[in-house]
C-alpha cells in the first residue's frame, strides 16, 4: 500500500485548533464498509423489488415474509461492499459530503448535482463518498443506502453517464473514525437547503480543507467574501414530507434556501479544475476566520454575556409544546390592546 502523505498535500498536516494534529499515514486509514453505488450486480432489481414486496405484503405467513425482505435486501448490499483502503490511492481524489440522511440536509439534491457534473465532465479522478446516518433510529443499514444506490442507478440511465463515481460510507458523523475521513479527503462538499454553523463543516476548515457550500446562514459567517466554491441560493418556502421525523415537524411557512439550478454543479466544476494551490489558499483563508470566530477567549467571554442575559431575564421561556422543534429566541412580547366589547341594550 502506498503511502497516503507522500501524495497528499503538506497541509494536511497542518491542522488549527481546535482540532488536534494526527499522523494522516497509511495505517491510519479509516475503517468501516463502504459500498460502491455504480455497481449493478445480476437480478438487483428483481431482488430489491421482491424484498420490498415482502415487506409490506399482510398475508398468512407474516414472520416468514418479514424475515425473507431483510434477507435479500442485505444480499444486494453485500455485493455492492468493498474495502475502504482502496479509495485511498493517486490519482483518484476524494470529496466528502457528511450529514444527517434528513431532507433539508440536501443529500439527494447533492447527487443529482453531482451526476450532472460528472455529464459535464467526462474524465476526473474525483470520487463522491456520501457519508450519512439514518435521520430514524428504527431504519436498518439496507433501509438507509438502497435508496441512495436507487437513485444513483435512475439518475445514470437518465443522464446516460457508465459511470457515477459515487461511494456510501455508513458510520456516526463525529469520532475518531470520522476524523480519518476528513484527514485522508481532498475536500468536503455541503448542500444544506438551511444548516446553520454546521460542525461538519467547522471541522473540515479546521482540518484545512477546502469545501463547497451555499453562501445562506452560518455558512456565510465563516466563508471569505470571494470564496471561489460558494455557490447561489434563493430563499423559498418547502414542506417536506416523507421524512422519518413526520410531515409537519418544520414549520410549513419556513424559509429554506435552494440552490439556483445547476449552481452546486457549476461550483464542483470549478473545484475539480482549479489546481490544487488554488484549493489550498482558499481552505486556509476560511479556516483563519473559524480559528478566530472559535478562539476559546472569545466563546467564553459569548457564554459568559448569555448566563448574564440569562439571569438578568431578558430571555423568555419556551412554550412546551416547542420543545422538540426547531427553537427561535423570539423577543417578548408587547401586550395586545384591551378589546372593548359593546352590547346593544334595549331601549
Amino acid at each position: 500500500m502506498p503511502s497516503v502523505s507522500s501524495s497528499r498535500d503538506a497541509s494536511k498536516k497542518t491542522i488549527p485548533w481546535p482540532v488536534r494534529s494526527a499522523d494522516f499515514a497509511a495505517e491510519n486509514l479509516p475503517d468501516g464498509d463502504v459500498y460502491e453505488l455504480d455497481r449493478r450486480p445480476a437480478f438487483a432489481w428483481s431482488l430489491l423489488r421482491l424484498a420490498r414486496f415482502l415487506l409490506a405484503r399482510k398475508g398468512a405467513l407474516p414472520r416468514l415474509l418479514g424475515a425473507a425482505g431483510p434477507c435479500l435486501a442485505d444480499g444486494l448490499l453485500q455485493r455492492l461492499r468493498i474495502s475502504p483502503r482502496r479509495l485511498f490511492t493517486p490519482p483518484q481524489r476524494l470529496l466528502l459530503a457528511a450529514a444527517q440522511d434528513l431532507p433539508p440536509n440536501g443529500l439527494r439534491l447533492l447527487l443529482a448535482e453531482w451526476l450532472e457534473f460528472r455529464r459535464r465532465v467526462k474524465e476526473t479522478p474525483w470520487v463522491l463518498v456520501v457519508r450519512a446516518t439514518s435521520g430514524s433510529s428504527a431504519s436498518s443499514r439496507a433501509e438507509t443506502i438502497l435508496p441512495f444506490w436507487e437513485q444513483v442507478q435512475a439518475l445514470k440511465r437518465q443522464l446516460r453517464i457508465r459511470n457515477a463515481r459515487v461511494l456510501f460510507s455508513a458510520g456516526p458523523l463525529h469520532g475518531r473514525e470520522f476524523d480519518r475521513w476528513l484527514g485522508n479527503v481532498d475536500g468536503c462538499v455541503f448542500a444544506s437547503l438551511g444548516d446553520g454553523a454546521s460542525q461538519t463543516a467547522l471541522r473540515a476548515l479546521a482540518f484545512s480543507k477546502p469545501i463547497i457550500a451555499p453562501g445562506h446562514t452560518g455558512f456565510a459567517d465563516y466563508l471569505p467574501a470571494k470564496y471561489p466554491y460558494r455557490f447561489v441560493t434563493y430563499p423559498t418556502t418547502l414542506r417536506f414530507v416523507g421524512g422519518p421525523q413526520g410531515r409537519d415537524y418544520y414549520d410549513p411557512s419556513s424559509t429554506w434556501h435552494m440552490p439556483a439550478p445547476f449552481a452546486l454543479a457549476d461550483a464542483l466544476v470549478r473545484f475539480a479544475e482549479d489546481p490544487p494551490e488554488c484549493r489550498t489558499e482558499a481552505a486556509e483563508r476560511a479556516g483563519a476566520i473559524v480559528k478566530r470566530r472559535c478562539d476559546q477567549q472569545r466563546v467564553a467571554a459569548m457564554l459568559a454575556e448569555e448566563v448574564r442575559q440569562l439571569e438578568a431575564g431578558q430571555y423568555q421561556r419556551a412554550e412546551e409544546e416547542e420543545w422538540g422543534r426547531d427553537i427561535v429566541m423570539r423577543p417578548p412580547r408587547a401586550p395586545e390592546p384591551q378589546r372593548v366589547r359593546y352590547e346593544s341594550v334595549p331601549t
